[in-house]
């Protein structure tokens, strides 16, 4: 985006609040963050990390009570700094909750195993295992060895219960055909996990920091 000199800006929404909550703009704007709360919309992060909105939300679902004016939970989670950027780091449904009893987002690992070794795609698993796993897609031929090396220099930056114990390398993509990506590209998890065996099958593994 900005490195090509595209002026991008990050910003959250939702259908529910009319779509645009928070937006990064020139002047005023923070990496990795999806920017200040627009001046009529109210946010506020609760105890469990969820995001909550108000004062321009929607009246309710067609058949449901009216929901009247409250804070909507919008089953994002993520956090406020000090100076009022928010940040979206997943899907409460989607947490992963490792045998240690650790919550952790899959979307937030899945982005910075993108970001760090440029894979197609990343679906982060291992709910009830004492570290997650992931499965990435990667198709620039880059060898085991290679991978393995960026992969431990990834998990020497994360937290402890976040490291990755277990990493699969598949050179075919997840498709939409197959039921494990929607329209927009996002995993089907539910999907992925039934047929989990037969995919970790037909990947090679790249395994880091592993307790098995």
């Amino acid at each position: 985006g900005r490195a090509a000199g595209l002026p991008l800006y990050e910003g959250y929404g939702l259908s529910e609040c009319s779509s645009v909550v928070a937006l990064n703009v020139p002047g005023t704007e923070r990496e990795g963050s999806v920017g200040k709360p627009l001046s009529h919309v109210r946010v506020r992060v609760d105890q469990r990390g969820h995001i909550l909105v108000g004062g321009n939300t929607h009246l309710g679902y067609l058949g449901d009570e009216p929901a009247g004016d409250e804070w909507l939970d919008t089953g994002d989670l993520g956090a406020r700094d000090p100076e009022g950027f928010l940040s979206v780091s997943g899907r409460a449904k989607n947490l992963l909750i490792t045998s240690f009893g650790r919550n952790i987002s899959p979307e937030w690992l899945e982005s910075e195993l993108i970001q760090a070794l440029g894979a197609r795609q990343a679906v982060v698993f291992g709910d009830g295992d004492p570290r997650p796993s992931a499965l990435l897609v990667i198709q620039d031929g880059r060898s085991p060895e290679a991978l393995r090396t960026q992969l431990d220099s990834l998990n020497d930056t994360l937290p402890d219960y976040a490291r990755l114990s277990g990493i699969y390398i598949r050179r075919q993509p997840l498709s939409q055909a197959e039921g494990y990506v929607t329209a927009n590209g996002r995993p089907v998890r539910q999907q992925i996990q039934a047929d989990l065996p037969t995919l970790l099958a037909g990947a090679f593994p790249a395994f880091t920091n592993s307790l098995f």
